[in-house]
């Protein structure tokens, strides 16, 4: 995992905190992940050490507090990415839903 903290790090509190602030998580480690691959570190390492899971997206929602567990951010996870051959997009966990639309960007929508 490249990006992680645990509660001694500078920035834990801020990378914990999310918009929503009724709750206060106290995870075990954070992974501020900016990949799938950082995805899937994390959940490897909270299955070797014994840790749940809790994922984070933004932290504007309701949530119950994540303490004790691996906590993943995905804020940085805001790609797109459009493949128009296969007609398929990805859109990461944190990727605002005015950066898309269901419109190809070069249609006129009709009126």
């Amino acid at each position: 995992m490249t990006n992680f903290l645990i509660a001694t790090d500078a920035g834990y509190d801020t990378e914990r905190t999310g918009y929503n602030l009724s709750v206060d998580h106290k995870p075990e480690v954070i992974v501020a992940a900016a990949s799938v691959d950082d995805v899937v570190a994390a959940v490897r390492y909270a299955t070797a050490h014994g840790l749940g899971v809790a994922v984070q997206a933004t932290g504007h929602g309701p949530s119950r507090a994540a303490d004790g567990v691996v906590l993943i951010t995905t804020s940085r996870m805001d790609g797109i990415t459009i493949d128009p051959v296969a007609r398929t997009a990805r859109v990461e966990a944190a990727s605002a839903a005015g950066r898309w639309s269901a419109r190809p960007p070069n249609t006129a929508s009709p009126r």
